[in-house]
This record gives C-alpha cells, sequence and structure tokens, in this order.
C-alpha cells in the first residue's frame, strides 16, 4: 500500500477513536477517477457516494462494529490504488 494511503488509513483510526461516529471526505484530484469510485466500491459491499465532483464520502452508521468497518475503509482506499 503506497504511504499516502497508509498515512489515510492512519488518520481515520485516530478520527474514529476520539469520537462516537466517522464522516470522511476525500477530494481528489481527478473528478472522473471519483466518479468511477461508489460503484467499484458497491461492487464490493461498501457503500459511498461523491460530492462536488470529486470528494468521496464515507459515512457508516454510529453503530458499525470495529471488525466491519476497517475491512470497509480499506476496501475504499484500494480502489484509490488499482
Amino acid at each position: 500500500m503506497p504511504a499516502i494511503i497508509e498515512s489515510l488509513f492512519t488518520i481515520l483510526m485516530a478520527v474514529y477513536s476520539g469520537t462516537s461516529g466517522l464522516l470522511v471526505g476525500l477530494a481528489l484530484h481527478d473528478g472522473e477517477e471519483a466518479a468511477s469510485i461508489p460503484a467499484r466500491a458497491l461492487a464490493r459491499g461498501v457503500l459511498v457516494n461523491v460530492t462536488a465532483g470529486r470528494v468521496i464520502r464515507f459515512f457508516p452508521a454510529l453503530n458499525i462494529p470495529e471488525e466491519e468497518l476497517w475491512p470497509a475503509v480499506e476496501t475504499v482506499l484500494a480502489l484509490l490504488v488499482e
């Protein structure tokens, strides 16, 4: 996994552990790439959407168990390097 993705994953872990929920938006430079992420994520069982044409929004339920959260986060981050 590229260093930038590892850094994002570390930030996500810090955000999640300090709150009762998680709302993360990741702005990409390429709007076309961003637009392709929701369908590819859904094919892998993860729901995300794109706002403002290039921001991937990841907003899991407040009651998601950690053992389901981190694989979903990994899935979304992996899509960025495919």
